[in-house]
């Protein structure tokens, strides 16, 4: 998927959680999700990038309020 990205034309939030610790896969990739993050970033050239802190995984259910205005705002813009 990485290697597509730059191939994505339409404005695009990116949205991570800052501790998420299955992206990028541990097993499979390592590295760090906040790097993968700024590489999703770079890659994407219309895109906003937020890090959610203090949140996992499952940043939908962790921290839904702030998922949820990240989005709301964004399709506001």
């Amino acid at each position: 998927v990485l290697d597509h990205l730059g191939q994505i034309n339409q404005k695009t939030l990116i949205l991570f959680a800052e501790n998420d610790g299955l992206i990028p896969n541990p097993y499979l990739h390592g590295g760090f999700t906040e790097n993968i993050a700024n590489f999703a970033k770079k890659s994407i050239s219309n895109s906003k990038l937020i890090l959610v802190p203090k949140c996992g995984h499952m940043l939908q259910f962790e921290k839904y309020n702030e998922a949820n205005n990240a989005i709301i705002n964004f399709c506001k813009e």
